[in-house]
């Protein structure tokens, strides 16, 4: 099976899935926001059951977990899972907005991050985010 990066492309054994993650940072003064997305495949779970797990895991591996808001919506016609939740990181407070996604058999996450001072402006990267995001078929 060919597997495909934006730097190369090369060839693994069949039966793989596709679990990685990409993570880009936007350094600022009062503390770096970082965009987060990652794949996972689903395992024939549904959107409502992945989400549950994924929010169970974090509950046990955040300290100070608190869900904000969980809801579902249509982003570029794709149902979707979109969550809020505020976590401890070391001393800093973190704030965490996420929308989770089916394609092509793998559970597609997108999450912007950072302290809880700059909420408003993570909320406007996600927003803006997921406005101009555009699925597209992959290669491996």
């Amino acid at each position: 099976m060919d597997y495909a990066t934006q730097e190369a492309l090369f060839e693994i054994p069949t039966g793989y899935g596709d679990a990685s993650l990409n993570r880009l940072v936007y350094k600022r003064p009062t503390g770096a926001i970082h965009v987060v997305i990652s794949r996972t495949p689903a395992q024939g779970k549904t959107l409502a059951q992945l989400t549950a797990i994924r929010l169970r895991d974090q509950q046990r591996a955040l300290p100070f977990f608190e869900l904000a808001q969980q809801s579902e919506r249509l982003v570029s016609g794709a149902p979707t899972a979109d969550v809020s939740l505020f976590y401890a990181d070391a001393d800093r407070k973190i704030y965490q907005r996420s929308a989770s996604f089916l394609v092509g058999g793998n559970l597609a996450l997108l999450a912007v991050q950072g302290p809880t001072a700059a909420r408003e402006e993570i909320d406007g990267m996600f927003e803006h985010a997921l406005g101009t995001l555009v699925f597209r078929q992959r290669g491996n």
